[in-house]
């Protein structure tokens, strides 16, 4: 099949590599079952990222290339940041271990459906830059479209715009670990990481637009940013409703939640607690 066939069925041969790097990255689970949708997930992208760039080596062009960088910086970033807020981050290490202990001991076979599943949506997530490089590869210049740029700039939004959260939330609870977070870009939102989240991935899925070849391909791309967005609203209620229990007593903390939207700046979005569709993941 070539390449052109293969982009226009919507499944290019980089897919199958693509789940193969997210399924040995991600198997870093085994050993901490939280680690399949964090240090696994962060690894899985980065991995995906640098293979795409090694795949295409003989015909990159600048806006897959800073794309994809983006990507592999993201993933990369995320991993790091994780593993040194669990290794530097008593509080953090504490709440791991409660969760954990809540947690019943899962069968192999249940942790295999798991691990299989958070792959393909890595690799669904980051379908847009491999259908954009295998457009290029078909002979196709979808790199010099406006959309493609302006997914990137947004995607790089998005990443300082969560780096920079992340960094804040760091330094905050380094000196008040026991007091929620409303300072920096927390007084603008309570979930700034989550938004920065969710624009990176919408900038990869809009930046990969112009090569969506066919109806699959936007199923597979489209599949793949919805269901990152869901991940992201159901980490909000989480965060929420763990941070109502823990907090909900103090009158700064309630005066805090009743003028900062959760998610959406500037929007009077306050609470998540009521939407019963959105289940923990």
């Amino acid at each position: 099949m070539t390449q052109a066939a293969a982009l226009s069925s919507g499944f290019p041969p980089e897919l199958a590599w693509m789940a193969l790097i997210a399924l040995l990255l991600s198997a870093i689970g085994f050993y901490k079952f939280v680690y399949f949708i964090s240090i696994g997930y962060g690894l899985s992208v980065s991995g995906i990222a640098l293979y795409l760039l090694w795949a295409h080596r003989t015909h990159l062009a600048a806006a897959p290339v800073v794309m994809l960088v983006l990507m592999a910086a993201y993933g990369l970033r995320l991993s790091g940041y994780l593993l040194v807020r669990e290794w530097r981050s008593a509080a953090y290490r504490r709440t791991l271990e409660r969760e954990t202990k809540r947690e019943k001991p899962m069968p192999l076979a249940i942790q295999c459906v798991i691990w299989v599943s958070v792959c393909l949506l890595y690799v669904a997530q980051s379908a847009p830059a491999a259908y954009l490089m295998a457009h290029i590869a078909a002979g196709g210049k979808p790199a010099e479209h406006p959309l493609t740029w302006f997914g990137i700039a947004l995607a790089a939004g998005g990443f300082l715009l969560e780096s920079l959260a992340d960094a804040q939330k760091s330094a905050a609870k380094r000196t008040q670990p026991d007091r929620w977070v409303e300072t920096g870009l927390f007084s603008v939102v309570r979930c700034p990481n989550y938004l920065g989240e969710v624009l990176f991935w919408l900038g990869i899925y809009l930046a990969g637009m112009p090569a969506y070849a066919s109806v699959w391909s936007w199923v597979v791309a489209t599949t793949g940013f919805v269901l990152i967005v869901y991940v992201m609203l159901s980490g909000a209620r989480r965060l929420e409703r763990g941070q109502d229990a823990r907090y909900g007593q103090q009158p700064e903390y309630r005066a805090y939640t009743a003028r900062t939207p959760i998610l959406l700046p500037l929007v009077p979005w306050y609470s998540m607690k009521q939407w019963h569709f959105i289940k923990d993941v």
